[in-house]
């Protein structure tokens, strides 16, 4: 059975959504040494800067499939979220939102609405405040803590990226975070 179904993140019928293909893809990649498949991958993710996600190398990886926040009233729910343990007594806290053939949900408003709508923008709000012990595995720390915008573009979606960033300057969230830690990558990389 899909891990999409078991999540209910799907209908029986229905094998060819972006939650069947997250749930596939990654818990395939999460049965592999991460250094051998995830890792590499991961680190192909890159920020509006040009700068690549930095992980360290590890012997597993903890997986968690949609898992819900609550930020404010509102429910927050990535597609996967990774902790890679680094090697200490911290793990990276990797949050993928994941896209195949659909866009982004809840696009960023104008400085003049108040609350943060943008899909990215408010799951970096939710990472920028996760706790270490609501990371899968259940690390003492968190460092680094990174969202990765997982889409079918064979270049860097510039404008959601920009988008999100200017909303939450726009809207007192944390801009800087949101340049330092959001990540852009390819299903296309995958088979690099």
């Amino acid at each position: 059975m899909p891990l999409a179904e078991i999540h209910r993140k799907t209908s029986r019928g229905s094998r060819r959504s972006e939650d069947v293909l997250t749930g596939e893809v990654f818990n395939l990649l999460t049965l592999v040494p991460p250094s051998l498949a995830l890792l590499p991958w991961l680190r192909r993710a890159i920020r509006l800067d040009g700068g690549p996600l930095q992980v360290n190398k590890a012997g597993h990886a903890h997986a968690s499939y949609w898992p819900r926040f609550k930020l404010g009233d509102r429910t927050v729910e990535p597609d996967v979220l990774l902790s890679v343990p680094g090697g200490d007594t911290s793990a990276a806290a990797i949050m993928l939102e994941v896209k195949y053939r659909s866009g982004l949900s809840g696009w960023p408003t104008g400085p003049e609405d108040v609350e943060i709508r943008g899909q990215l923008s408010l799951q970096w709000e939710v990472l920028a405040d996760l706790e270490a012990h609501e990371l899968p595995g259940k690390p003492l720390d968190i460092c680094p803590r990174a969202l990765v915008f997982l889409t079918p573009e064979t270049a860097l979606p510039r404008q959601a990226l920009e988008l999100g960033r200017q909303e939450l300057a726009d809207k007192g969230g944390d801009a800087r975070g949101f340049e330092r830690s959001v990540y852009w990558l390819s299903w296309f990389s995958l088979a690099e």
